[in-house]
């Protein structure tokens, strides 16, 4: 055999048996992002590689209101701002190279898969998005800070016409076609318009608008209300979205609320201190729906419900609702997380608003604590009784964020 085709075969013989050299990537859970003043949380790691941060993809551009495409048979990643059909961003499975507004960057480290899912390195990528990085060695969090002049006065005018002369009062306008189902799918589940009428005043102010993306930014409003019988502040978070220039709001989250009795209910006379007595019936009776709950207690359950809600229920799917209470009691490991109170209340029909500690699982088999709003419609039975309708809990998912 010739001596340079034997070297050669040799040569190839020993490629194949040497191992290629893999990364090195340590895990950093405790480490959290912050983009222009909002914690991001994520259930996943973070990893370290040769100084370099790298953090799931996916939350990471849905955080800032973007949206993602991953193409597993060519390993392409796109990423798009403000529902527009062309890529922002283009990344590659195991690649460096990166596409941003058409021109290409090299990024410090590959694109990485980690377990079952894939990776960047924050710092490059929120530099090509326009952020400034740092990172708080002694807070442990990467912040991204980015400041978009001149936009507020645009999102105001959404915000003027939602609360529209003081009162909830919004148009399909104002909505993205999301923003409008998930508004319209309060007021028939709650009985009553959302704004809870009848109120005697009310108001609201923008406390801080937070912007995560030239297309995307989250508002904080406090809306202040009062009817005859309960004063209440309630903290809005709303996501707002900016679509062929047009900002329009495309979801919202109440939490934070607090409420007093109104002075009337003390010193107006009879009718109203009646309505305060009733508010205490319609607590008490909730009282004894949860309790039913936790008991596992059927019969207590079916006495606790609405009549009209059990007729609703039984004629909408065939099933008689004693017989579907046994796999539900599982949902009510709960604990109240707030104060509850009772932003309407007539007659014969209430609607109060709960937050509660739920215990929930998470994509990797964890139990979590989720704190979870919740609007609960109540009404009166002829026998004098507060009965639970139905629930509607206040849970988005783009609301992944501390605030």
């Amino acid at each position: 055999m010739n001596k340079k085709v034997f070297i050669f075969m040799l040569a190839c013989m020993l490629f194949l048996v040497i191992p290629k050299p893999s990364f090195a990537a340590t895990e950093n859970p405790d480490i959290y992002i912050k983009v222009n003043g909002v914690t991001l949380i994520s259930l996943d790691s973070m990893y370290m590689e040769n100084g370099t941060a790298l953090v799931y993809y996916r939350f990471f551009f849905e955080s800032l209101g973007m949206t993602v495409d991953l193409d597993h048979s060519t390993g392409r990643i796109q990423v798009f701002d403000g529902g527009e059909s062309e890529p922002l961003l283009t990344l590659w499975l195991d690649s460096k190279k990166v596409s941003y507004k058409g021109k290409n960057w090299t990024l410090p480290v590959p694109v990485r898969r980690i377990g079952n899912l894939t990776y960047i390195p924050v710092r490059s990528i929120g530099e090509l998005l326009g952020y400034q990085v740092q990172f708080n060695k002694a807070e442990q969090i990467i912040c991204l800070t980015k400041k978009i002049p001149g936009e507020s006065d645009k999102i105001s005018p959404v915000l003027d016409a939602f609360f529209k002369e003081g009162q909830v009062n919004p148009s399909r306008e104002i909505f993205s076609d999301s923003g409008w189902e998930d508004y319209r799918g309060f007021e028939p589940e709650i009985g009553v318009p959302f704004n809870f009428l009848p109120l005697l005043t009310s108001s609201f102010k923008v406390n801080d608008i937070i912007y995560l993306s030239e297309n995307h930014a989250f508002v904080k409003v406090s809306y202040a209300s009062s009817s005859a019988v309960f004063k209440r502040e309630i903290d809005f978070t709303f996501s707002v979205t900016k679509k062929k220039q047009d900002w329009k709001l495309s979801g919202f989250y109440m939490g934070n609320t607090r409420h007093e009795m109104a002075e009337g209910a003390r010193e107006e006379g009879a009718a109203v201190a009646l309505q305060a007595k009733e508010a205490a019936s319609v607590m008490a009776d909730l009282e004894k729906y949860s309790q039913a709950w936790k008991d596992d207690n059927a019969a207590a359950i079916l006495q606790s419900t609405s009549p009209v809600y059990i007729n609703e229920y039984e004629a909408a799917t065939g099933v008689r609702y004693e017989n579907a209470l046994s796999y539900q009691s599982s949902l009510y490991n709960k604990k109240r997380a707030s104060e509850t109170f009772i932003p309407y209340l007539s007659d014969d029909h209430a609607v109060v608003y709960v937050s509660e500690l739920q215990t929930d699982v998470d994509d990797d088999g964890k139990l979590v604590k989720v704190q979870v709003d919740t609007l609960i419609r109540m009404d009166k039975t002829e026998d004098g009784r507060w009965t639970v309708h139905s629930k509607l809990e206040l849970v988005d998912f783009w609301l992944a964020f501390s605030l």
